[in-house]
């Protein structure tokens, strides 16, 4: 994750390629490599591994990034779900299983 942070993309995917071999269904590494495909404008394959990223773990948001349908369809049900039910990701009890903050969304020191 350091050399995806540092910029480092393909270092970085050759990282998470030996990450897959030992775990393939882990949905996070997925995920960070179809984000890794996406700023490397490889939108085939980054479809690819966020489809698969939904494959292995359907509730996981940040493996809507190129998939607009199921996006559209989890946005629908969030909208129609109770009030008590609405609370931002990462106050939901279940935030820890989501993954880490994708780098592109934590909060820079104040």
């Amino acid at each position: 994750m350091v050399l995806y942070e540092l910029g480092q993309l393909d270092a970085a995917k050759d990282e998470l390629i030996d990450a897959l071999r030992l775990a393939p269904d882990d949905a996070w590494s997925h995920v960070v490599m179809g984000d890794i495909l996406t700023r490397q404008q490889d939108w085939t394959s980054a479809i690819r591994f966020f489809s698969k990223a939904l494959d292995l773990k359907p509730d996981c948001p940040y493996a809507l990034n190129g998939q607009p349908d199921q996006a559209i369809t989890a946005f629908d049900a969030a909208i129609a779900a109770p009030q008590n039910a609405r609370a931002p990701l990462w106050e939901s009890p279940r935030a820890s299983e989501a993954g880490p903050t994708p780098p592109s969304r934590r909060h820079s020191p104040g």
